[in-house]
């Protein structure tokens, strides 16, 4: 039995197969599918730009495990 997880780890990875592969027969319909999902390459400057703008909130992770008394 092929559970649900490894069908969609194997659906990513024919995705991206094919969105990359310009001879692959359903290479249109893939790249036609990622605009609508608005699927963008991954670029490291424009993400680092994007998070630059996010306040983030100090969290106390690091007292997580303490116990109080």
């Amino acid at each position: 039995m092929i559970y649900k997880c490894c069908i969609m780890e194997i659906s990513i990875y024919y995705i991206h197969n094919v969105y990359h592969d310009e001879n692959h027969p359903d290479h249109k319909n893939i790249k036609k599918w990622a605009e609508e999902q608005l699927y963008r390459e991954y670029d490291k400057d424009w993400t680092n730009i994007m998070l630059k703008h996010i306040k983030y909130k100090k969290t106390e992770w690091d007292k997580i495990n303490e116990t109080k008394e």
